[in-house]
């Protein structure tokens, strides 16, 4: 009977180790994988912020050959430069914080 109780223990032992192990495995799986989209969401964020900063030096050697020429025409295109910086600026937050969010 005392034999009959330890295999039985035994077995059951082993079969929660195995269960055990199986969750073990299976939540490594899930967390290898969100690490995978982070990396991904990680990766688009820099390539949208490249993209970015390729926008603003385009804009800025726009700004550099003004095609007014009178002084208020130069504010006007200085004005309208800065304003556009500021949008791709703002986008560029708006798409990063939408990412972020994602993550």
């Amino acid at each position: 009977m005392d034999k009959l109780k330890k295999e039985c223990s035994y077995s059951s032992d082993r079969e929660r180790e195995r269960a055990e192990t199986i969750e073990l495995r299976e939540g490594t799986a899930i967390m290898e994988a969100k690490i995978r989209r982070k990396e991904e969401s990680i990766k688009i964020f820099d390539e949208q912020l490249v993209g970015l900063g390729l926008e603003l030096v385009e804009m800025s050697s726009e700004d550099e050959t003004p095609d007014a020429t009178s002084q208020s025409g130069r504010n006007n295109i200085k004005t309208d430069a800065e304003s556009r910086q500021r949008d791709v600026l703002y986008m560029g937050f708006l798409r990063w914080s939408k990412i972020t969010h994602k993550i």
